[in-house]
């Protein structure tokens, strides 16, 4: 398949979370055999901070042959040709744009403003997906547009679910409006639980389904004695307790709603327990913040320092937000990535907690910081490996990259197939120019 992506960024992680949710399931659908274009508008902050390898800028000309799973020929959904179609597409503009090449990944392209998705409309027009991330600059208007030029499936893929609603609920449609959303084939979120339903029966979208953050576990190495023999190949030096750096530890930007608890469970656990280390990953915290001189400041972690930053720890604090209290259903990438490699989370219970690890078992449950601390102090080496191996089979297991990539590729063609089950008017002739896909590649082997 040919997936297109408009995201945030992908080329640098400074600042927002969405570039690792990216990474890993592009990389992953690449991995797969499959094509993937990522698309993020050119912004000088990002530019200045990019974390990941990239190649030389090439020259690359639209509907040349093979540079599309799809052929030219394809129309808009009202039966125009979409290069006419378009309003921001000038015909006559040269058909040459330059794009990064990420090695490992996939191609990635930039585009200045919006005038200039001109030069990416063949792609977006032949693409057998494609999908619209949130917190796009313009994005209310990138998805019109993506919506009147594709012809594969649309879809709205919301990393920041909680923050969505609450912008459509007070009219703020400069992500993704209200009268767009029902547009998409899917809306696709990180957040699952009863916020799908919410978008389902209040905002009118046609089908609302979780595409949950995963990780390639063969990027975190950390052997634990309660892995099974089949992961041998996942050793790791720092496997028992003196190997590790920090007590605990989390990583996140700035955000006021949870900085309380980091301050009264992690920070207050810090200054209690002077003689052990801890660290806070994530940049945007005000410049009084008073950290204990135990606790390490990581205000940036680039793709590659990942493994060593997570694997690092005795235990992985997730610290709550208050929407994350009110909707449940969601899993942060940090808590997947601490997981693989083999180190168990500990944070108060949320709805849905279940979906994503076994409360007791591969997760630890606290619900006070005093509780909190005990646990940091009393729980032994024996138990803090058994219950990390298990959170980290569970991660293999259900939330892998090479899991997420089946999940998309079946979202995907299920919403294909249902087009062939309505009127071409009613698909605008979609369905009768929508080719066969690649359903069944060949896969790597492992849980990756």
């Amino acid at each position: 398949m040919n997936l297109v992506v408009f995201g945030l960024s992908m080329t640098s992680g400074w600042g927002n979370g969405h570039a690792a949710v990216y990474r890993e399931l592009l990389r992953g659908w690449t991995r797969c055999g499959h094509e993937a274009l990522f698309l993020e508008r050119t912004q000088p902050w990002y530019g200045k901070r990019r974390d990941l390898p990239r190649g030389g800028r090439v020259p690359v000309p639209r509907g040349a042959p093979g540079s599309s799973s799809r052929d030219s020929r394809v129309t808009a959904r009202n039966g125009d040709p979409a290069l006419e179609r378009c309003p921001l597409v000038d015909s006559t503009a040269d058909p040459s744009v330059h794009e990064f090449a990420v090695p490992g990944f996939c191609r990635v392209g930039e585009y200045r403003d919006l005038r200039d998705l001109k030069r990416w409309v063949r792609e977006v027009a032949c693409a057998d997906c494609v999908l619209v991330g949130s917190h796009v600059p313009d994005g209310s208007v990138v998805g019109r547009w993506v919506q009147e030029v594709a012809s594969g499936v649309t879809a709205f893929y919301d990393l920041d679910a909680w923050e969505t609603v609450a912008r459509l609920e007070r009219g703020d449609g400069q992500y993704v409006s209200a009268e767009e959303l029902p547009g998409y084939d899917l809306y696709l979120s990180t957040t699952g639980g009863a916020l799908l339903g919410h978008m389902e029966e209040r905002h009118g979208v046609r089908r609302a389904c979780p595409l949950y953050p995963a990780v390639d576990c063969t990027r975190f190495f950390r052997a634990i004695s309660a892995v099974s023999s089949d992961s041998s190949d996942c050793a790791h030096p720092a496997d028992d307790e003196a190997g590790m750096r920090w007590r605990a530890g989390t990583y996140g930007a700035y955000c006021p709603g949870r900085q309380r608890q980091l301050e009264g469970w992690l920070l207050e656990a810090a200054r209690q327990w002077p003689e052990q280390r801890f660290v806070v990953g994530g940049g945007g915290y005000p410049a009084g913040t008073v950290w204990p001189g135990n606790v390490e400041r990581v205000p940036e972690l680039g793709w590659d320092q990942a493994p060593e930053f997570f694997g690092g720890m005795s235990w992985y604090f997730h610290a709550m937000r208050p929407e994350q209290r009110l909707w449940g259903g969601a899993v942060g990438l940090g808590m997947l990535e601490a997981a693989a490699c083999g180190v168990p989370t500990i944070t108060e219970p949320w709805e849905g907690m279940e979906r994503f690890f076994a409360p007791g078992s591969e997760i630890q449950v606290v619900r006070s910081g005093q509780e909190f601390q005990r646990v940091l102090k009393e729980t032994s080496p024996e138990a803090l490996r058994e219950m990390g191996g298990r959170a980290r089979n569970r991660v293999r297991a259900e939330h892998s990259v090479g899991r997420r990539v089946l999940e998309l590729e079946s979202l995907i063609v299920n919403a294909a197939e249902g087009w062939r089950g309505e009127s071409v008017a009613g698909r605008n002739g979609r369905a009768a120019l929508f080719g066969p896909m690649a359903g069944a590649v060949e896969r790597p082997s492992g849980a990756w």
